[in-house]
This record gives C-alpha cells, sequence and structure tokens, in this order.
C-alpha cells in the first residue's frame, strides 16, 4: 500500500531503504536536506514524493520507478540509475555528474535548469521532455528521440546526435551555429531556423 509520510524527513543520513520502507513503496514523502549517500535505495517505488536539497552521491538507484515525484536542487553524483524510470517527474537544478543511466527511461516531465555535461542517453526516448537552460554540454544523444521536447536556451556545445530525431523540439535561443547537425532529423521550421543562424537570406 506505501508510506504516507504525515512529517517530512529533515537534515538526515537515511538508511537503506529496507530499513524505513520494508514494502519498498514511498507515497506522498518528503525529503529536505537529507543524505541517501551510498546507500540502496534500489527498486523503490515513489509517487508525488518530494525530495529537495538531497544528496544521492554513489546511491543505488537502479530499476527504481518514480511517478510525479520532485528531486529539486538534489545531487546525483555517481548514482546507478539503472534501468531507473521516471514518469512526469520534476527534476529541476539538480545535478547527475557521472550518473550511471543504462536502460533508464524519462517519461515526460521537466528536467530543466539541470546538470547534464556528458551524459550518456544515446538512443534514449525523450519526447516531450523539458530541458529548459539544462547543461548538455558533450552530451551523447546519438540516435535518440527529442520529439517535442523543450530545449529552450539549453547548452548544447559539444554534444553528439547523429541519428537524433529533434523534430518539433523547441530550439529557441540555442547556439545552432555552433553545432554537429550531420544525421540529425529535423522539421521544416527548425531548417529555416538553422539555415537563419548560419546567415543564409531568407526569400
Amino acid at each position: 500500500m506505501g508510506h504516507e509520510a504525515t512529517n517530512a524527513f529533515q537534515d538526515c543520513t537515511m538508511p537503506d531503504a529496507a530499513a524505513v520502507f520494508p514494502d519498498g513503496v514511498v507515497t506522498g514523502a518528503e525529503f529536505i536536506g537529507c543524505r541517501f549517500g551510498h546507500r540502496d535505495w534500489s527498486s523503490v517505488r515513489t509517487a508525488r514524493s518530494r525530495f529537495v536539497d538531497c544528496d544521492f552521491t554513489e546511491t543505488a538507484w537502479n530499476a527504481s520507478v518514480h511517478d510525479t515525484s520532485a528531486f529539486i536542487h538534489c545531487r546525483f553524483r555517481g548514482t546507478n540509475l539503472f534501468a531507473a524510470t521516471f514518469r512526469d517527474c520534476k527534476l529541476t537544478g539538480s545535478r547527475f555528474e557521472e550518473a550511471r543511466w543504462a536502460a533508464a527511461a524519462l517519461c515526460r516531465g521537466d528536467w530543466s535548469y539541470t546538470a547534464l555535461r556528458n551524459v550518456a542517453w544515446a538512443g534514449f526516448d525523450l519526447t516531450g521532455v523539458k530541458l529548459v537552460e539544462a547543461d548538455l554540454t558533450g552530451a551523447h544523444l546519438e540516435r535518440a528521440v527529442l520529439r517535442d521536447a523543450n530545449l529552450e536556451r539549453a547548452m548544447l556545445d559539444g554534444v553528439r546526435w547523429a541519428g537524433a530525431d529533434l523534430r518539433g523540439a523547441n530550439l529557441s535561443e540555442v547556439r545552432l551555429a555552433t553545432l554537429d547537425w550531420h544525421g540529425v532529423r529535423i522539421d521544416v521550421s527548425q531548417a529555416l531556423l538553422l539555415a537563419s543562424s548560419l546567415g543564409a537570406q531568407l526569400e
């Protein structure tokens, strides 16, 4: 059935998930300034839960599932996110240095203002994901599906996205002229925007 939080967990060091939530289901909980580092939270399911300024350094969150949960200004350095699923989650301002993403799934959600340098999302389906002002410098997005994603003002220097599908994506205020567009699928309006950024005279 899961556990409904009556009070937030605040400024505490969390043990392994099984010590707090034996059934592995966390519903409506709030964690503020908590430290999860080096703990086992694999296979946990969260729903409508809120994590603010939490530290997940080297935490195992593999095969976890998160529905409409929020991770605001959290740190995921070296976190194991293998086969983790995020559905309609909010992760604004969070940092993911050296996180492990193999087989993870991002279903929509707001990933704006996140630090995702060199993220390994090749082949991921990122349809409709919001990435406003996200730092995707050096990201591996080869063959990724970014249809209708919001990349407004995103930092994309050195991104690798050959074979990616960007049709319908919002590319407003992105430095288009500096990017490698070889093999990237775009729509007509994006082609016109790109041509304009390269100095072409549109008539």
